[in-house]
Protein backbone atom coordinates (compact mmCIF):
# COMPACT_ATOMS: atom_id res chain seq x y z
CA UNK A 1 0.00 0.00 0.00
CA UNK A 2 1.32 3.45 -0.83
CA UNK A 3 2.30 5.81 1.93
CA UNK A 4 0.08 8.84 2.25
CA UNK A 5 0.48 12.59 2.16
CA UNK A 6 -2.41 14.20 4.00
CA UNK A 7 -3.62 17.75 3.46
CA UNK A 8 -5.62 19.48 6.18
CA UNK A 9 -7.41 22.70 5.28
CA UNK A 10 -7.61 23.81 8.89
CA UNK A 11 -9.00 27.23 8.13
CA UNK A 12 -9.43 28.97 4.84
CA UNK A 13 -12.24 31.00 6.21
CA UNK A 14 -11.94 34.40 4.67
CA UNK A 15 -10.51 36.12 1.64
CA UNK A 16 -10.58 34.54 -1.74
CA UNK A 17 -11.68 30.94 -1.50
CA UNK A 18 -14.64 30.30 0.76
CA UNK A 19 -18.36 30.87 1.00
CA UNK A 20 -20.78 30.68 3.92
CA UNK A 21 -22.12 27.35 2.68
CA UNK A 22 -19.50 24.66 2.26
CA UNK A 23 -19.39 22.88 -1.09
CA UNK A 24 -18.46 19.20 -1.33
CA UNK A 25 -17.94 16.94 -4.27
CA UNK A 26 -20.59 14.21 -4.32
CA UNK A 27 -17.92 11.62 -3.49
CA UNK A 28 -16.92 13.54 -0.36
CA UNK A 29 -20.34 14.07 1.25
CA UNK A 30 -19.64 11.58 4.03
CA UNK A 31 -16.17 12.87 4.88
CA UNK A 32 -17.07 13.47 8.55
CA UNK A 33 -17.82 9.80 9.22
CA UNK A 34 -15.22 8.30 6.92
CA UNK A 35 -12.57 6.15 8.55
CA UNK A 36 -9.21 7.93 8.58
CA UNK A 37 -6.13 6.28 7.05
CA UNK A 38 -3.84 4.30 9.30
CA UNK A 39 -1.49 6.87 10.84
CA UNK A 40 1.37 4.40 10.49
CA UNK A 41 1.17 4.89 6.71
CA UNK A 42 1.40 8.66 6.84
CA UNK A 43 4.68 10.13 5.69
CA UNK A 44 3.82 13.80 5.85
CA UNK A 45 0.92 16.08 6.74
CA UNK A 46 0.35 19.55 5.28
CA UNK A 47 -1.78 22.10 7.15
CA UNK A 48 -3.20 25.13 5.32
CA UNK A 49 -4.61 28.26 6.89
CA UNK A 50 -5.83 31.25 4.91
CA UNK A 51 -6.50 34.87 5.76
CA UNK A 52 -5.21 34.61 9.31
CA UNK A 53 -4.40 38.33 9.34
CA UNK A 54 -7.74 39.36 7.87
CA UNK A 55 -8.39 42.14 10.35
CA UNK A 56 -10.80 43.26 13.03
CA UNK A 57 -13.88 41.82 11.30
CA UNK A 58 -12.80 38.23 12.04
CA UNK A 59 -11.62 36.76 15.35
CA UNK A 60 -8.85 34.31 14.48
CA UNK A 61 -7.82 33.44 18.04
CA UNK A 62 -9.70 30.13 18.27
CA UNK A 63 -8.47 28.91 14.90
CA UNK A 64 -4.87 29.81 15.70
CA UNK A 65 -5.14 28.04 19.05
CA UNK A 66 -6.40 24.89 17.32
CA UNK A 67 -3.65 25.22 14.75
CA UNK A 68 -0.98 25.43 17.45
CA UNK A 69 -2.28 22.26 19.09
CA UNK A 70 -2.45 20.38 15.78
CA UNK A 71 1.07 21.42 14.74
CA UNK A 72 2.58 20.41 18.05
CA UNK A 73 0.98 16.97 17.70
CA UNK A 74 2.14 16.56 14.10
CA UNK A 75 5.81 17.37 14.77
CA UNK A 76 8.57 17.41 12.19
CA UNK A 77 6.80 15.16 9.69
CA UNK A 78 4.52 18.01 8.71
CA UNK A 79 4.36 21.43 7.05
CA UNK A 80 2.10 24.44 7.63
CA UNK A 81 1.34 26.89 4.83
CA UNK A 82 -0.20 30.30 5.53
CA UNK A 83 -2.01 30.97 2.25
CA UNK A 84 -1.85 34.77 2.15
CA UNK A 85 -3.76 37.77 3.48
CA UNK A 86 -1.42 37.46 6.43
CA UNK A 87 -1.95 41.14 7.26
CA UNK A 88 -4.96 43.45 6.92
CA UNK A 89 -5.22 46.09 4.22
CA UNK A 90 -4.33 49.47 5.69
CA UNK A 91 -4.52 52.84 3.99
CA UNK A 92 -2.66 54.66 6.76
CA UNK A 93 0.89 56.01 6.79
CA UNK A 94 3.70 53.46 6.26
CA UNK A 95 5.00 53.51 9.84
CA UNK A 96 1.57 52.89 11.36
CA UNK A 97 0.90 50.22 8.75
CA UNK A 98 4.03 48.29 9.71
CA UNK A 99 3.15 48.44 13.40
CA UNK A 100 -0.33 47.04 12.78
CA UNK A 101 0.97 44.47 10.29
CA UNK A 102 3.51 43.27 12.85
CA UNK A 103 0.72 42.72 15.39
CA UNK A 104 -1.19 40.53 12.91
CA UNK A 105 1.93 38.59 11.93
CA UNK A 106 3.02 38.03 15.53
CA UNK A 107 -0.23 36.20 16.28
CA UNK A 108 0.47 33.78 13.43
CA UNK A 109 4.17 33.44 14.21
CA UNK A 110 3.31 32.52 17.78
CA UNK A 111 1.59 29.35 16.50
CA UNK A 112 4.88 28.03 15.10
CA UNK A 113 7.22 29.21 17.86
CA UNK A 114 7.75 25.66 19.20
CA UNK A 115 6.87 23.85 15.98
CA UNK A 116 9.48 21.46 14.59
CA UNK A 117 7.99 21.12 11.09
CA UNK A 118 8.40 23.33 8.03
CA UNK A 119 6.71 26.74 7.82
CA UNK A 120 5.78 28.69 4.68
CA UNK A 121 4.05 32.07 4.35
CA UNK A 122 2.55 32.83 0.94
CA UNK A 123 1.67 36.36 -0.29
CA UNK A 124 -1.94 37.27 -1.10
CA UNK A 125 -3.76 40.32 -2.40
CA UNK A 126 -3.96 42.00 1.04
CA UNK A 127 -0.22 41.58 1.49
CA UNK A 128 0.42 43.38 -1.82
CA UNK A 129 -2.33 45.98 -1.46
CA UNK A 130 -1.47 47.11 2.06
CA UNK A 131 1.16 49.50 0.73
CA UNK A 132 -0.89 50.84 -2.16
CA UNK A 133 1.33 51.30 -5.20
CA UNK A 134 4.38 50.11 -3.26
CA UNK A 135 3.22 46.52 -3.14
CA UNK A 136 6.63 44.98 -3.71
CA UNK A 137 8.07 47.00 -0.85
CA UNK A 138 5.39 45.56 1.44
CA UNK A 139 6.12 41.99 0.27
CA UNK A 140 9.85 42.33 0.89
CA UNK A 141 9.24 43.89 4.30
CA UNK A 142 6.96 41.03 5.30
CA UNK A 143 9.44 38.42 4.10
CA UNK A 144 12.23 40.03 6.11
CA UNK A 145 10.03 40.36 9.21
CA UNK A 146 8.81 36.75 9.11
CA UNK A 147 12.21 35.22 8.42
CA UNK A 148 14.04 37.35 10.99
CA UNK A 149 11.43 36.57 13.66
CA UNK A 150 11.67 32.82 13.01
CA UNK A 151 15.41 32.88 12.39
CA UNK A 152 14.99 30.88 9.18
CA UNK A 153 15.44 31.47 5.45
CA UNK A 154 13.05 30.41 2.66
CA UNK A 155 9.97 30.80 4.82
CA UNK A 156 8.16 33.50 2.80
CA UNK A 157 7.68 32.05 -0.68
CA UNK A 158 7.79 33.59 -3.21
CA UNK A 159 9.11 36.68 -1.48
CA UNK A 160 11.00 38.51 -4.20
CA UNK A 161 8.05 40.02 -6.13
CA UNK A 162 8.89 37.84 -9.11
CA UNK A 163 6.82 35.49 -11.23
CA UNK A 164 8.98 32.40 -10.98
CA UNK A 165 7.54 29.73 -8.65
CA UNK A 166 9.60 28.37 -5.78
CA UNK A 167 9.71 24.79 -4.55
CA UNK A 168 10.24 22.97 -1.31
CA UNK A 169 11.34 19.34 -1.07
CA UNK A 170 9.35 17.34 1.46
CA UNK A 171 10.88 13.91 0.90
CA UNK A 172 12.26 11.84 -1.95
CA UNK A 173 9.11 12.02 -4.10
CA UNK A 174 6.98 14.91 -2.79
CA UNK A 175 7.52 18.55 -3.76
CA UNK A 176 5.56 21.63 -2.75
CA UNK A 177 5.42 24.38 -5.39
CA UNK A 178 4.55 27.98 -4.48
CA UNK A 179 3.34 30.68 -6.90
CA UNK A 180 2.42 34.31 -6.28
CA UNK A 181 -1.01 34.58 -7.91
CA UNK A 182 -1.39 38.25 -6.94
CA UNK A 183 1.79 39.03 -8.89
CA UNK A 184 0.12 37.36 -11.86
CA UNK A 185 -3.06 39.41 -11.46
CA UNK A 186 -1.37 42.80 -11.14
CA UNK A 187 1.91 42.17 -13.03
CA UNK A 188 2.78 45.87 -12.82
CA UNK A 189 5.80 45.83 -10.53
CA UNK A 190 8.47 43.96 -12.46
CA UNK A 191 11.82 43.73 -10.68
CA UNK A 192 15.10 43.81 -12.61
CA UNK A 193 16.31 40.63 -10.91
CA UNK A 194 13.29 38.60 -12.06
CA UNK A 195 13.76 35.99 -14.77
CA UNK A 196 9.97 35.74 -15.18
CA UNK A 197 8.90 39.31 -15.94
CA UNK A 198 5.59 38.65 -17.70
CA UNK A 199 2.66 36.26 -17.48
CA UNK A 200 3.81 34.05 -20.36
CA UNK A 201 7.24 33.78 -18.75
CA UNK A 202 5.56 32.68 -15.53
CA UNK A 203 3.68 29.91 -17.37
CA UNK A 204 6.95 28.80 -18.92
CA UNK A 205 8.67 28.64 -15.54
CA UNK A 206 5.77 26.72 -14.04
CA UNK A 207 5.75 24.18 -16.88
CA UNK A 208 9.51 23.82 -16.53
CA UNK A 209 9.24 22.99 -12.83
CA UNK A 210 6.40 20.53 -13.40
CA UNK A 211 8.39 18.70 -16.09
CA UNK A 212 11.43 18.49 -13.81
CA UNK A 213 9.34 16.81 -11.13
CA UNK A 214 7.03 14.78 -13.39
CA UNK A 215 7.76 11.56 -11.50
CA UNK A 216 7.03 13.14 -8.12
CA UNK A 217 3.88 14.07 -6.27
CA UNK A 218 3.48 17.85 -6.57
CA UNK A 219 1.21 20.12 -4.56
CA UNK A 220 0.81 23.63 -6.03
CA UNK A 221 -0.01 26.47 -3.64
CA UNK A 222 -1.20 29.98 -4.47
CA UNK A 223 -3.51 32.48 -2.83
CA UNK A 224 -6.28 32.63 -5.45
CA UNK A 225 -8.20 29.48 -6.42
CA UNK A 226 -8.47 28.59 -10.09
CA UNK A 227 -12.05 27.48 -9.49
CA UNK A 228 -14.08 28.42 -6.45
CA UNK A 229 -17.53 28.16 -4.89
CA UNK A 230 -16.70 31.30 -2.92
CA UNK A 231 -17.61 34.93 -3.59
CA UNK A 232 -15.05 35.34 -6.35
CA UNK A 233 -15.97 32.17 -8.21
CA UNK A 234 -12.56 32.10 -9.85
CA UNK A 235 -12.88 35.71 -11.12
CA UNK A 236 -10.74 38.49 -9.64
Amino acid sequence: MKHLLTLFLLAAFFGCNTSKNAFYNADEKEWQVRELPDSALLRHTVFMVGGAGAGKQVDTSLVLTLLTQALNRAGNQSTVVFLGDNIPIFKSNPNKHKEQAAVALNKQLATVRNYSGQVVFLPGDADWSSAGKNGCEAIKWQREYVEQTLGKDKVFLPGNCCGEPEKLKINEDVRLLFADSEWWLRNDEVQEECSADARFAFIGKLEEELKKQEKDRIVLFMHHPLLSNGPHGGSF
